[in-house]
């Protein structure tokens, strides 16, 4: 749960300095608006995503005895099924986003950045909600 920490805290960090960066050097990375400066967006989403980390942190350090339990079960066979079926959902719904994507670029202009964010927003959602409906029902 630490490393899961660390990871939001420094992805609310970037997310922070690349809207900062997006702001002060009018340098408008993902805006796919021209007059539309991401950068504010950017920000917010760091603010958020912080916020959020914080909760967890706190929800974290009030429950340390039950999460002391529950991580000092084995790791059995059940949850290397689990992380496999979760792996082979999230493999085929990236594959079919990338030709959807691939379709859609003969008839739309999609820059390369917004495609590969996209994707990336796809699998990480896909593979959280996939985790927790195989923890749920398996």
């Amino acid at each position: 749960m630490k490393n899961k920490l660390l990871e939001s805290y420094l992805i609310s960090f970037t997310a922070f300095l690349i809207g900062f960066i997006e702001i002060f050097f009018k340098h408008e990375m993902f805006s796919p608006v021209e007059g539309f400066n991401s950068g504010f967006l950017m920000v917010g989403l760091g603010i958020l995503i912080f916020i959020l980390t914080i909760i967890s942190h706190i929800k974290y350090n009030s429950n340390k005895k039950q999460m002391d339990i529950e991580c000092s079960k084995e790791y059995d066979e059940r949850d290397e099924l689990i992380d496999g079926k979760v792996a082979n959902l999230t493999m085929k719904i990236l594959i079919i986003l990338i030709f959807i994507i691939m379709f859609m670029t003969n008839f739309i202009n999609i820059q390369t950045n917004n495609a590969l964010f996209i994707i990336i927003l796809a699998s990480s959602f896909t593979n959280i909600l996939a985790k927790k409906f195989y923890n749920n029902y398996y």
